[in-house]
């Protein structure tokens, strides 16, 4: 299953995906457990991918080529790291949090294959303090 949206089904899978007392409502928030699923249905391929992405990255740059003085970015939940290419040219390192284990791993293995300084930590993004 690529998202869990259905109540009954993703309440049956949280015991076992969710740490106890996670702040997701597996009912409404759109929970991805693994990297290729979350990458498949974030990351489509063809003109609409090409143009998503473009759309996105540029929205990015008109939010952040005015920022200054900024070294680190939080990016939470950071899911399989699919943004850290793009924190990378305005940020000197970056700090993923993430809930699925798969992911965190995911996220690390990226981070390392970039050659980008910081760290991947599990948690949840509900609860951080």
């Amino acid at each position: 299953m690529i998202l869990d949206t259905d109540k009954a089904n993703a309440e049956s899978r949280q015991a076992s995906t969710l740490p106890k007392g996670a702040g997701v409502d597996p009912g409404t928030y759109p929970l991805f457990t693994g990297p290729e699923e979350y990458l498949q249905f974030r990351e489509p391929v063809g003109w609409l991918g090409f143009l998503k992405r473009w759309s996105e990255h540029r929205a990015i740059a008109c939010c952040l080529n005015e920022v200054k003085d900024v070294r680190c970015v939080c990016d939470a939940p950071c899911g399989p790291g699919r943004l850290f290419p793009v924190w990378r040219r305005w940020f000197s390192s970056v700090v993923g949090v993430e809930l699925s284990d798969p992911m965190v791993e995911a996220a690390r293995q990226r981070l390392g294959h970039l050659k980008v300084a910081g760290e991947v930590c599990k948690g949840d993004v509900f609860h951080l303090r």
